[in-house]
């Protein structure tokens, strides 16, 4: 498949600055194919080739394989775009600088990476961004909780939680020294680190570190916003598989 040069460009600056619109046209786009729905110049060759699916893989199968295509395809453009950004990178920035564009790039793509599945790749993106981001501003910078917490919620996703909780608690040292412990964006790292914990089955843990999130969260945007809700929900969850004392 070949996309036109313009729609290209598009497509590819797209990724730094709309890559959720990206995500979501893909997978409606995945979502709709349906070659029963095509159409054709004539009417009789849709017949024919419908009718050739029909007796071959079958409707479902070969939307299947469409899919694929069409998902291996969009990798392809990315990935292309991304050994342009890494030798960028490499070259240490047009002007031979830190290029904040390009570490954008890397963060948005890992995002990219991480909606459709693709978690290894989205770990390499997120690690291209703190190494660049740690060579600029050093390693206890607040740019820094970024690629940390990123990389985090890929860990998470992959039940790699010893791993994804590294990377939280520095995050959180980092937060906590530039925001304060009672601060919101402490809360954010707190409220992930206690579904580390409950999904490590430490519950008491695990609630003691959401309720800490849930005090901060309630405090700044009161008890009935959703994001307080989901805080509340979280150690309400922990609570009720926690196990009980035998008596």
């Amino acid at each position: 498949m070949i996309m036109p040069s313009g729609e290209k460009a598009d497509f590819v600056n797209g990724l730094s600055t709309n890559v959720f619109h990206h995500i979501d046209q893909l997978f409606k786009t995945l979502a709709h194919t349906s070659v029963e729905k095509a159409q054709a110049t004539i009417d009789s060759d849709r017949q024919e080739i419908l009718q050739l699916i029909h007796n071959g893989p079958g409707f479902k199968k070969f939307n299947a394989t469409i899919n694929n295509l069409i998902r291996e395809w969009v990798l392809c453009l990315v990935l292309k775009e991304v050994e342009v950004k890494k030798e960028k990178k490499h070259d240490g920035g047009a002007n031979g600088t830190y290029d904040e564009s390009c570490a954008n790039f890397f963060q948005t793509v890992g995002i990219f990476f991480h909606r459709i599945g693709e978690y290894d790749r989205s770990l390499t993106m997120y690690k291209d961004e703190l190494e660049m981001v740690e060579q600029e501003f050093g390693p206890d910078h607040i740019r820094m909780t970024y690629p940390l917490t990123n990389m985090a919620l890929v860990y998470t996703d992959q039940g790699k939680y010893d791993e994804a909780m590294q990377y939280y608690e520095r995050a959180l040292a980092m937060r906590e020294k530039e925001y304060g412990k009672k601060h919101y964006e402490t809360a954010t790292t707190l409220h992930n680190m206690g579904i580390i914990y409950r999904n490590q089955k430490m519950f008491a843990k695990a609630v003691e570190v959401l309720n800490r999130a849930w005090t901060i969260r309630s405090k700044k945007y009161g008890r009935d916003h959703v994001i307080t809700a989901t805080t509340l929900e979280a150690i309400a969850i922990g609570c009720s598989v926690r196990p009980k004392k035998v008596r």
